[in-house]
């Protein structure tokens, strides 16, 4: 299971790729205080998280996983326009063996 935590749609939709690849679920939220609940209910191994959000950033969903049982791996990304113009989802498409989500 991994758990993709962005507040645009439009980037959970290329995680769900990349996710798919590895065999895992992707559940998704558009906030921390959503995964602050699940990450009391379940294990989440892996968390893919936008940098900031309203009511938090990665920071504190790294503080939040610091307690729990089993190790949750956290990668962060932000919404930035690098000089090449691309975005998250022509990286991901960009990636060998990878598809545009429908």
């Amino acid at each position: 299971m991994a758990l993709a935590v962005s507040p645009l749609q439009a980037d959970r939709g290329p995680l769900r790729v990349i996710i798919a690849q590895g065999n895992r679920k992707l559940h998704e939220a558009s906030d921390c205080c959503g995964v602050l609940a699940l990450l009391r209910d379940q294990n989440v191994p892996v968390l893919l998280c936008e940098r900031d959000h309203a009511d938090g950033n990665w920071e504190d969903l790294l503080k939040a996983t610091a307690g729990l049982p089993a190790p949750t791996e956290i990668l962060s990304f932000a919404r930035t326009e690098p000089a090449d113009g691309s975005t998250l989802d022509s990286f991901v498409h960009s990636m060998p063996g990878s598809s545009r989500p429908q």
